[in-house]
């Protein structure tokens, strides 16, 4: 019995789940032997891209391969992304995303990125799109003028999706009678149960999609990218729908500059009661940089919030921190268990941990949630 033999299976996949993002070690590792080629092809195969090309053949290029072939079962994340609005990139069309979930029977998350389509008829007749999870949409233009139909349309051919990505859908898709519907009152087309939702670009013709399409009493967190005074609206309004059920809420700042102080009690985050985190990513800094936005929204969040996450863009902008201020606003969260200061990594929803240096600068700040241990 050989060496590898010896080694349990559990084993194996642990060890190689830690080169999950190192490519050249998994191929590698690959051929080592028949124990460690699935383990080595989950994380190999399991997020692919397809580009634009200049002919529409390009795409279907990808899927030409029956479904039956291995390394298809492994792919579990694709993105579509087509060429600009005026470029000569052919346009991401329904028939080939329809292709793409009939070749890859265990996707479950998909991306379209500058997609024109929005015809959900060939969808509807496809077996696989039924089983997504994760469904992310990003600039979606009309590719024909008068084409556009509703995003409600498309949303209810996903009844499985848990987590929603919207950025910069194309007005015209955000009108038609689907919405017309929900705003008479039509509850028929809320089939999504979706978990998670992101927002990048809000707008009230946005918000009226999203109300007409899920189904509020799933919905437990919003991740929202606001960047004026009118999203801060458009938010509240989808706060209001999923308040009794919302338990984690997060918001960024980016480039975000009201002159005056905005009036963030439109958020409705006192109806809450089931709101337990909350993230501030506040991505201004120099001369813009100040913490009395982030105390604002401290202030109108329930006092049973649990945990707190402040991102900050660079570590010197906890210079310009009201430190006394900072701390008689959390002194309202009777039941805070974590507070966490972070850096943002770039990514409007994704941060990273703080430096020691700043760490400890904080801790000095804030020498009570330090004893507490709330402190992270």
């Amino acid at each position: 019995m050989s060496l590898m033999q010896l080694l349990a299976q559990e084993l194996v996949d642990i060890t190689i789940d830690f080169l999950h993002d190192d490519k050249p070690s998994l191929r590698a590792c690959s051929l080592v032997c028949t124990r460690w080629v699935n383990s080595a092809h989950y994380h190999l195969f399991y997020g692919h891209r397809v580009e634009a090309r200049h002919d529409q053949g390009g795409y279907a290029e990808q899927f030409k391969k029956p479904s039956t072939d291995p390394l298809r079962s492994y792919i579990r994340e694709l993105t579509l992304a087509a060429g600009p609005i005026h470029s000569l990139s052919p346009e991401l069309t329904e028939d080939i995303v329809v292709l793409a979930l009939e070749r890859l029977p265990r996707l479950r998350s998909l991306k379209l990125r500058q997609t024109g389509f929005i015809t959900p008829g060939l969808l509807a007749e496809s077996r696989n799109s039924y089983d997504l999870e994760r469904l992310s949409i990003s600039w979606m233009y009309p590719s024909i003028p008068g084409s556009g139909h509703s995003l409600v349309s498309l949303l209810s051919m996903f009844h499985t999706v848990r987590v929603l990505d919207l950025d910069v859908i194309h007005h015209k898709h955000l009108s038609g009678s689907a919405v017309s519907s929900a705003d008479s009152g039509d509850r028929s087309l809320r089939s999504l149960r979706v978990q998670t939702i992101q927002l990048h670009d809000i707008s009230e013709a946005l918000i009226t999609s999203i109300q007409a399409t899920i189904r509020p009493e799933y919905l437990q967190a919003i991740r929202a990218s606001i960047t004026a005074t009118d999203d801060i609206q458009h938010l509240g309004t989808l706060i209001r729908c999923v308040a009794p059920c919302l338990q984690e809420l997060q918001i960024s700042l980016w480039n975000f500059w009201c002159g005056d102080r905005a009036d963030w009690k439109t958020l409705q985050l006192m109806c809450c009661t089931r709101l337990r985190c909350v993230t501030i990513l506040y991505a201004n800094c120099g001369p813009f940089y100040n913490w009395y936005t982030v105390l604002d929204i401290l202030r109108v969040v329930p006092a049973s919030v649990e945990e707190v996450t402040l991102v900050i863009r660079e570590v010197r902008c906890l210079d310009t921190v009201d430190w006394d201020r900072m701390n008689a606003e959390l002194k309202r969260f009777i039941r805070l268990r974590a507070l966490r200061f972070a850096l943002c990594t770039g990514d409007t929803f994704r941060y990273r941990t703080i430096g020691d240096k700043a760490q400890e600068l904080i801790r000095t700040a804030l020498p009570e949630w330090r004893i507490k241990g709330v402190l992270w």
